[in-house]
C-alpha cells in the first residue's frame, strides 16, 4: 500500500475551514460525538444541538446517505448524501455545494443522473459478488433499491450472527429472500 494506508489513518476526524468572516466551517462523517449516530432531516433540533456541539456556522456530514440542507440555530447543517448508494428511494447521485454568499454561507443538494442499467451490469459482471464475502451482496441490494438494507440486515440479524446462530454466508441470503430481494 505504500504507506497509505498510514498516511490515511493519520488523518484528523475532523476538518475544520475558516470563513471571510472567521466563522468555522466543520465536515464529520456523522456526528462530533462519533462516526455512527448520524444526524437526518428530522432530527430533533435538541439531539442535532448534542450531536454537532461546539456548533459551527455549518457542519457538513455524511453517514446517512440522505441529503438535506437545514438550520440548527445557528448552524446550517449540510448532509451531502451520496454518491453510490442513496438510502432515501432517489438513485441519483447527490453532493453538496456550499458557498458565502452576500456575507452569508448558502448550501443546496444536487442530484445527478447516470445510467443505472450500466452501472448494474457493471457490478453483476465485475465478479464483486462473487469474490467478496456475502456482505457485498447487502450493499448491491442497497445500491438497487435506494433504500436503508444493511440497517434492517443487523436488526433482524446481528444477534443471531454474533450469538453464533448463523453465518454470513447463510443469514444474508435467509434475509434477502424473505425480504423480497431475490
Amino acid at each position: 500500500m505504500n504507506g497509505r494506508v498510514e498516511q490515511l489513518a493519520s488523518l484528523s476526524e475532523t476538518l475544520t475551514l475558516v470563513g471571510p468572516d472567521a466563522s468555522a466551517l466543520r465536515v464529520r462523517h456523522a456526528s462530533m460525538l462519533n462516526d455512527y449516530d448520524g444526524i437526518y432531516q428530522d432530527t430533533s433540533d435538541s439531539q442535532a444541538r448534542q450531536l454537532i456541539t461546539p456548533a459551527p456556522a455549518v457542519f457538513c456530514v455524511g453517514h446517512t446517505h440522505i441529503p438535506f440542507v437545514r438550520r440548527v440555530d445557528d448552524t446550517l447543517v449540510v448532509n451531502a448524501g451520496t454518491v453510490g448508494t442513496p438510502r432515501d428511494g432517489d438513485h441519483r447521485a447527490s453532493y453538496a455545494q456550499i458557498e458565502w454568499h452576500t456575507g452569508q454561507w448558502l448550501a443546496r443538494i444536487t442530484r445527478v443522473e447516470y445510467d443505472l442499467a450500466q452501472a448494474e451490469h457493471d457490478f453483476l459482471t465485475c465478479g464483486l459478488l462473487e469474490q467478496t464475502e456475502p456482505f457485498a451482496h447487502l450493499i448491491f441490494h442497497e445500491w438497487r433499491t435506494a433504500q436503508s438494507i444493511v440497517f434492517l440486515y443487523w436488526q433482524q440479524y446481528q444477534a443471531r450472527v454474533k450469538a453464533g446462530e448463523l453465518d454470513e454466508a447463510t443469514a444474508i441470503p435467509l434475509f434477502l429472500r424473505q425480504n423480497g430481494l431475490i
